[in-house]
């Protein structure tokens, strides 16, 4: 995997948040999200469901919230989705049925 160009990392209450991509062809299109705590100097994953993660664009912090952008077709518009940072700190998947 490998860094999206020209994107910065999203920094959100101590940890800064990359979104990855495949790195080669042969690779499958599944994007990741990689954290670092500032305090902990520790990386981490922060789980996405596959069925999901290739259509992520770009990470966002809106109001201290970590927000992801999925691309939109001409069928479907974008959507705007919030992920649970807290997941990150507990190893826990953030995704999933409220």
């Amino acid at each position: 995997a490998s860094f999206l160009a020209a994107l910065p990392p999203v920094f959100i209450n101590g940890y800064l948040f990359w979104l990855l991509q495949p790195a080669g062809p042969g690779e499958e299109p599944i994007q990741c999200i990689l954290s670092f705590s500032m305090a902990a100097e520790q990386f981490g994953w922060v789980y996405v469901p596959p069925w999901l993660s290739s259509r992520m664009c770009h990470l966002s912090n809106l109001d201290g919230l970590l927000y992801t952008v999925f691309d939109g077709s001409i069928r479907s518009p974008a959507v705007v989705a919030q992920i649970d940072t807290r997941a990150v700190r507990r190893w826990r998947p953030p995704w999933g049925a409220k």
